[in-house]
């Protein structure tokens, strides 16, 4: 198996045991970020961690930045050879602490839930509603946000079969604003 993962000289703080970033959750997310399921080869990916230690106490960021190709047609519409295009994206994702009780206090008040809201239904709604209620011709409200590329969240249960303990996942993937002069 060749898929590349975070190497050992990336920052051990990053949490690499419990987040592996590899190709293959890569190209699942640039697919989904996309709207495609064409063909994308990783190039070269880093990893390191998103701010500094104290900064953000609700969540652990990781920094990624990705040199990815992607096919112009789906490998099954291609009657010849497939022409890739390459692309370099650079995001952050936000997980839920590994301080047990910053993950209990951030999961039993919902923060990683609304955050998510925030990005899949609000932002839609209010961008939806702009477009709706601005006339033609009138400047439209700059919304300075971060586009998000990927979310999952799966609230914590105790299984059934073994009564154990599945702990909560919350994963938000987010355009990297520093590139445009934005600060952590």
């Amino acid at each position: 198996n060749n898929k590349k993962e975070m190497t050992d000289t990336e920052d051990d703080s990053i949490g690499s045991d419990s987040w592996p970033v590899n190709e293959d959750w890569l190209i699942e997310m640039l697919q989904q970020h996309h709207c495609t399921n064409n063909d994308i080869k990783i190039a070269d990916f880093s990893a390191k961690q998103g701010c500094s230690d104290g900064v953000s106490n609700l969540s652990d960021i990781l920094a990624i930045s990705v040199v990815y190709n992607i096919a112009s047609l789906p490998a099954e519409m291609a009657s010849t050879e497939v022409s890739y295009s390459s692309e370099k994206l650079e995001f952050i994702i936000k997980l839920l602490p590994h301080d047990p009780f910053s993950r209990y206090f951030v999961t039993e008040a919902k923060f990683d839930l609304r955050e998510i809201r925030f990005y899949t239904r609000v932002l839609p709604e209010l961008m939806e509603f702009q477009s709706r209620h601005i006339k033609s011709g009138c400047e439209k409200m700059l919304i300075s946000v971060p586009k998000c590329f990927y979310t999952h969240y799966s609230p914590g249960k105790v299984l059934p079969a073994t009564q154990s303990p599945e702990p909560p996942e919350s994963i938000l993937v987010l355009e990297d604003m520093r590139s445009a002069g934005y600060k952590v």
